[in-house]
């Protein structure tokens, strides 16, 4: 998911001070709990910043929850690390959540891929409680719509994160570890009613 990025300052001996990303994920059913707007949404057209660089804009294509925006545009992937078969095209679908940061301002939250999996840019991989990756559109679909289905909407303000979040730090070496990874520790955020899949892997 997409990071939360966070600024630790680290006192040492001596009095330097050492900086670290500490990245906070939030996982599918957190992203569908807390998002008042989740659509479906298709890539209208492509623009590039530079040969490697796309911004897409979508089109909304079906409403998940609530009353997303029609278009959105966004960030993608720099296509100078990717293979290219995951090169932006017309057609490819995306799944958008987003939040309010104000009354009658509604935000992006989080973008994930449906048609190719890519993280980068605005992008981000859709991680579960169980610290596994997500890697197929439809799966990513069933999980939220399902979510949806069980469990009413908390939201949250965007880019707002609840008190606990640094409860539950992502192990090495899991998939989950490699979607968030940039730089620190990582932790996932991951709704009370699931926890119990996250204790069967222990963080030591």
């Amino acid at each position: 998911m997409r990071p939360f990025l966070l600024f630790l300052a680290l006192l040492v001996t001596g009095s330097t001070t050492a900086l670290g990303e500490i990245n906070v994920g939030l996982t599918l059913e957190s992203l569908a709990d807390t998002c008042p707007y989740i659509g479906i949404y298709s890539l209208a057209s492509v623009s590039y910043s530079s040969p490697y660089l796309p911004h897409v804009e979508a089109s909304l294509v079906k409403k998940l929850r609530g009353e997303p925006p029609e278009k959105v545009t966004f960030s993608y992937a720099s296509l100078a690390g990717l293979p290219k078969v995951t090169k932006p095209e017309k057609g490819d679908r995306f799944m958008v959540f987003f939040r309010n940061a104000a009354a009658k301002d509604i935000r992006m939250e989080e973008v994930i891929g449906l048609t190719k999996i890519v993280r980068g840019g605005q992008l981000s991989l859709a991680v579960e409680p169980d610290f596994s990756v997500v890697s197929s559109g439809a799966a990513i679909q069933k999980i939220v719509t399902d979510r949806i289905a069980s469990k009413p909407v908390q939201p949250l303000r965007w880019r707002e994160y609840p008190d606990n979040r640094f409860r539950l730090e992502v192990p090495h070496g899991t998939p989950a570890y490699g979607a968030l990874f940039a730089g620190s520790s990582c932790f996932l955020i991951v709704p009370d009613d699931l926890l119990a899949l996250s204790k069967a892997h222990p963080t030591k």
